[in-house]
């Protein structure tokens, strides 16, 4: 009986990791699944709002099954899936919903998006992984995922190069519904590569670069030092600001795990160097202007303003950043904690912090050198991307890392020079 029960545990393990496997395979390739909706059926019948909906669906089933494969779970693990679901009822509840014509449950959904299941379902996923877990960086799956991020990578470069999107061919085909997000700065092209807006290739080129610098300084093969060094490049191309902050965030984590400050200095003068032979393809002069930033720094003071009584500092007054679900919520926020101070306030802004918190500490326990530094590192790159841009409605982006394992264990060049190679984490 022991045998079939594990035998049992292994098969639906496997169906979690597959089902996980096909969500982001899903949320990947959707832009492209809306152009071959257009020119098959000349319309786009599962747009970005229902593969969302497909999405969420397939997550509940993965919720559910690796909540029956733990036999128990303990009073901590309750405890913090309740905590998640006090910071959400209250956020829902908190929300104004009177105003004639808003939406606001709608801005809520938008706002919290997968991040409702995806959150607990890490919680689950994080204590209950025992080594059969993941599929993005196991040997079995490497040589696809890299031929997949040079095909992403090389239409990228194709875009940059033509200042066109791919998709902007096949304008016509799309009715003229908005679902791809075609998008431009001082004049320049923002690519999107296969994605469909520029700030979701944006981040998730951040966080698979960054998974290429773990590689390359734990297997020390080349071609992981060729995909940074593109990657890197193309988070510069993209021209999305707060993609840029996630993937130098992210950086400057993984060196501060590996390197002694000496080491950092010596790593980052190739890469100085190759950036500033790319300045003049770059285009700088755009990505650095700072007068968006003064303007949002000026809207930023101004809603803190707003926060003008201790009841509304600590219980918030139910706004949400989307002018597409009413004219209470038509408010340009760009920053995710004053936008989770107006949407809940300081309480609703501790309980978030404290679960992200503990699912951290709680996914990098027991776990590969490789894979601690990547959570860590894309969790501190999406916070400090949060700075200039409100970014609660993406932040599911940060779980990747999460759902994967690395088939190896402490790499030896974290040994004597890594400032936190020692590090130990207990819960």
């Amino acid at each position: 009986s022991y045998i079939i029960l594990n035998f049992m545990i292994i098969k639906i393990q496997n169906l979690v990791n597959k089902l996980l496997v096909l969500s982001f395979l899903l949320y990947l390739f959707q832009g492209i699944g809306f152009l071959f909706q257009a020119a098959i059926f000349g319309d786009v019948f599962l747009g970005p709002k229902e593969i969302k909906v497909i999405l969420f669906l397939f997550l509940i089933l993965v919720f559910l099954l690796q909540y029956n494969l733990k036999s128990k779970m303990s009073l901590f693990d309750i405890i913090i899936l309740y905590i998640y679901f006090l910071f959400l009822t209250f956020n829902l509840l908190t929300i104004n919903y009177y105003d004639s014509g808003e939406q606001s449950f709608y801005a809520f959904l938008y706002n919290y998006s997968l991040s409702i299941i995806l959150i607990p379902l890490a919680l689950l996923y994080s204590n209950n992984n025992d080594g059969r877990g993941g599929y993005f960086v196991t040997r079995f799956h490497k040589r696809l995922w890299l031929v997949l991020i040079f095909f992403i990578s090389f239409i990228a470069i194709f875009e940059w190069y033509i200042q066109a999107s791919i998709y902007a061919y096949f304008y016509d085909f799309f009715h003229g519904k908005d679902i791809i997000k075609f998008d431009h700065i001082h004049g320049s092209i923002r690519i999107l590569s296969i994605f469909k807006s520029p700030i979701d290739y944006s981040y998730l080129n951040a966080i698979f670069a960054s998974l290429c610098l773990i590689l390359f300084l734990t297997e020390r093969k080349a071609i992981y030092a060729v995909l940074f060094l593109l990657m890197t490049v193309i988070g510069f191309l993209i021209k999305v600001r707060t993609g840029m902050v996630f993937m130098l965030a992210s950086y400057f984590v993984i060196f501060i795990y590996f390197f002694s400050w000496t080491r950092i200095l010596k790593f980052f003068v190739p890469l100085i160097i190759v950036i500033t032979f790319l300045i003049p393809f770059l285009d700088l002069n755009v990505i650095l202007d700072p007068t968006n930033l003064f303007i949002r720094f000026e809207n930023w003071v101004t809603l803190l303003d707003s926060l003008d009584s201790p009841t509304k500092i600590l219980w918030g007054f139910g706004i949400v950043q989307n002018g597409s679900f009413g004219e209470y919520h038509r408010i340009v926020i760009d920053n995710l904690y004053i936008g989770m101070l107006l949407t809940g306030g300081v309480f609703s802004m501790l309980l978030f912090f404290f679960v992200i918190s503990i699912l951290v500490i709680r996914s990098m326990r027991k776990e590969s050198l490789k894979k601690n530094v990547w959570v860590l590192s894309i969790v501190i790159g999406m916070l400090a991307a949060g700075l200039f841009e409100n970014i609660m409605h993406l932040f599911y982006l940060c779980l990747i890392p999460i759902f994967s394992r690395f088939s190896d264990v402490n790499s030896p060049l974290c040994q004597d020079t890594c400032p936190l190679s020692n590090l130990s984490i207990q819960t």
